[in-house]
């Protein structure tokens, strides 16, 4: 049985009303872009006081920054449960980036995560996010994948990720803007397969 809001602690009431601010935030973002994007209205969609929204976030750019922060988690537990699904960590690694761009499609994603984010937070501190999201994963796949690998300190896993990141945003987004995203999406896979195999044959790390 679900709790009442009398017979909740102040630490879950408190709890509650962030996640709530977060939520509506989320869709305020998504649907009219930071700039267009109204504290008066998230406050009022999400059925709290203004005093709530600045207790829990400083401001707009910090509540911004919290729903970027919720996309990246997003994005990682998206890409890791299609790479589990995978007994080979290159395969898994594959399959989660793969997985990126099925998550980067929703409309939400791509436009708060990978194209206001950057420019709203600054690029170091969306880059610092972004370790708890796609960089975050790709990072834990490259060092199972290099494994083992002789030419291993060639290619340092962050490095790796980090190349591999930068090459799925600008996938993601270049999909969106084509004017056939389908036929977009079939080359640019057939090129990430193309990059993923090239990289196991030459790191010879074991299956």
């Amino acid at each position: 049985m679900a709790r009442t809001k009398a017979s909740q602690t102040k630490a879950e009431r408190s709890a509650t009303t962030k996640r709530a601010l977060l939520d509506v935030a989320r869709g305020e973002f998504a649907g009219f872009g930071y700039a267009g994007a109204a504290t008066e209205a998230i406050v009022a969609k999400a059925k709290v006081t203004r005093g709530a929204l600045y207790y829990h976030f400083k401001d707009k750019q910090a509540l911004f920054a919290g729903v970027v922060a919720d996309m990246a988690r997003d994005i990682s537990i998206g890409m890791a449960t299609k790479a589990s699904e995978k007994r080979a960590p290159w395969e898994g690694l594959l399959a989660g980036c793969r997985a990126f761009l099925d998550i980067a499609a929703q409309p939400g994603i791509l436009r708060v995560y990978l194209q206001d984010a950057p420019a709203a937070m600054g690029w170091a501190e969306w880059r610092a996010v972004d370790g708890d999201g796609a960089f975050g994963f790709l990072l834990r796949s490259f060092v199972l994948a290099l494994q083992g690998s002789r030419k291993a300190k060639e290619g340092t896993p962050a490095a790796l990720a980090r190349l591999v990141a930068g090459a799925l945003t600008e996938a993601a987004l270049s999909i969106a803007a084509a004017s056939d995203p389908k036929t977009a999406r079939a080359d640019i896979e057939r090129a990430l397969l193309a990059l993923l195999v090239g990289l196991r044959e030459h790191y010879g790390a074991a299956e």
